[in-house]
């Protein structure tokens, strides 16, 4: 079924193409925003089946669950982050959980807002009419070859890349994403508009850039080195005038520093030791790693295709940039070297700084598609009229599919936001009856903490009973006093305190969760530490 659906999601955008030429522009615009809704809903429904522990009950995935709560509770906010700050994620997650679907729900919620964001920045990239005959078919292609991407992917074991499918979480960095995808759109525009209309486009690059940069460092090596880089590039190569190539870099540079350095007024919340991050000791691993990571993924069929898609898109993109430095096509030239050179630098900065996350390498996953937006508009031009006729009419056999699938998809992503996790809505209930306080380590304790009313009855706590305050409220821990454990996979064995153990205690079993409790003593906790 995985596999069949993985073929619904095609490329509708000679449909499209032949709307925006004929129709009114509305009609195209409404057009590729139902397209865009039905790829986003076979996305999410496919990730609901195959990546509901990621999706739903992770511990950095749920994040943003807590800091909602605890706001909407009026806890005191005393949070210990990682160097993301999740500032823009964790508003709109937090404003969507007023509507009151509940945790999974919201998370559902937020997963399809995220794809549809997704489109809504490429279609800023694909440009207006001036620009772009097709600009919806060309949006509408490059978020077709995501969805792909993200159908491709799947499974529990997470083993080989799984890029495309972090888009749908709160936490794994869609902000960023988006905010670098509409970096490039806002410098295509400028481009394509000329000398005498920069200002507007300068204004919305540092505000851009400053929010990004403020809330994830990451920006700087995802978007601002290789925009600065493509642009100077460009314009020693006389594809882009000097004077907008300097502008634009300057300004996505001025808002990721003045961004970057008002981070200092969150230091007392970022309490992660650059030195996880900064590995220069792990230089050679750090490809060991990704080298790892994609023989895994070319294993199986579905990798293999997943990396031939992503190989075939870069060589289009390569093959636009050439076509658009020919045609003295700045806007489009820029657009197509970023696609291909911001992956490459992104992962050569990955490299050097040591780091051992797969996470660091989205930008193969969301930039290369850049490189086809205007690829419908050249396809189908190049084609005679019965070649168009014929394109035409398989497109709109793959949207028909499109929509029937999204149809199928739609009561699937609802079972999967409305069903409860049977051993999670165990240990819920009963922590919640219990009426106390208890602990559990980070891996086990994060999806009951983010799933109880109450977020600061569950501490998170070393396996020697210390707080381990990272990616929590630390005012949680104010007048504590733990009287059972939560144990489950991926933990430590515990190093009990004095005249505590786990035969003192009650077993209480749910599923794959076990409950020891204490009753009415109280577990001594130690020094916290991030």
């Amino acid at each position: 079924m995985q596999f069949a659906t993985r073929l619904r999601v095609g490329s509708d955008f000679a449909t499209v193409q032949d709307s925006d030429r004929r129709a009114h522009p509305l009609v195209a615009e409404f057009l590729g925003i139902a397209l865009a809704v039905a790829r986003t809903l076979c996305a999410v429904s496919h990730l609901a089946q195959t990546q509901a522990w990621m999706l739903y009950a992770d511990g950095d995935s749920v994040l943003n669950v807590l800091t909602s709560k605890s706001v909407i509770l009026g806890q005191r906010q005393d949070w210990a982050m990682s160097p993301v700050l999740f500032l823009p994620e964790g508003a709109v997650y937090g404003a969507l959980s007023l509507i009151g679907l509940g945790v999974k729900g919201t998370l559902t919620l937020n997963a399809i807002l995220n794809f549809f964001a997704l489109y809504a920045a490429l279609r800023v990239v694909s440009g207006t009419r001036a620009m772009n005959r097709s600009p919806v078919a060309g949006a509408l292609c490059a978020f077709g070859v995501f969805c792909a991407l993200t159908l491709l992917e799947g499974g529990s074991t997470g083993n080989g890349f799984q890029l495309a499918s972090l888009m749908a979480t709160t936490t794994y960095y869609s902000s960023t994403i988006i905010t670098a995808i509409l970096t490039v759109g806002v410098v295509r525009r400028g481009l394509a508009t000329g000398d005498s209309r920069l200002w507007p486009h300068l204004s919305v690059l540092i505000v851009l850039s400053g929010v990004s940069a403020l809330t994830n460092p990451l920006y700087l090596g995802w978007m601002t080195v290789p925009a600065a880089g493509a642009l100077a590039l460009l314009a020693i190569t006389g594809t882009v005038r000097p004077r907008p190539a300097l502008t634009f870099g300057a300004a996505i540079a001025l808002g990721s520093l003045l961004g970057y350095f008002g981070r200092g007024l969150f230091s007392g919340t970022i309490v992660a030791d650059s030195r996880n991050y900064v590995r220069l000791d792990n230089v050679s691993g750090s490809p060991q790693l990704y080298g790892g990571l994609l023989q895994q993924t070319t294993t199986t069929l579905a990798g293999a295709l997943w990396c031939l898609v992503l190989a075939l898109v870069l060589v289009v993109a390569f093959q636009q940039f050439r076509r658009a430095v020919r045609t003295k096509d700045s806007s489009l030239a820029f657009v197509s070297l970023i696609a291909v050179e911001a992956p490459i630098v992104a992962t050569a900065g990955a490299v050097l700084l040591g780091t051992i996350a797969q996470r660091y390498l989205q930008p193969w996953v969301f930039l290369p598609i850049l490189g086809v937006v205007a690829v419908p508009a050249h396809f189908v031009r190049a084609l005679g009229g019965i070649g168009r006729r014929v394109v035409v009419t398989f497109a709109l056999g793959i949207v028909a599919v499109t929509v029937l699938a999204s149809v199928v998809a739609t009561p699937r992503i609802v079972t999967a936001a409305t069903t409860t996790d049977a051993d999670l809505g165990c240990l819920v209930t009963w922590v919640e009856n219990s009426g106390r306080t208890g602990a559990g380590q980070f891996w086990v304790v994060r999806a009951p903490k983010a799933y109880i009313a109450d977020p600061s009855r569950l501490i998170q706590v070393d396996s020697q009973f210390n707080p381990y305050t990272w990616l929590t409220n630390r005012a949680d821990l104010e007048g504590a006093k733990v009287s059972f454990i939560i144990e489950g996979d991926r933990m430590q064995p515990w190093v009990f305190p004095t005249g505590f153990d786990r035969g003192s205690g009650r077993r209480i079993g749910c599923g794959r969760y076990t409950i020891i409790d204490f009753g009415d003593a109280s577990i001594p906790l130690g020094t916290p530490h991030s």
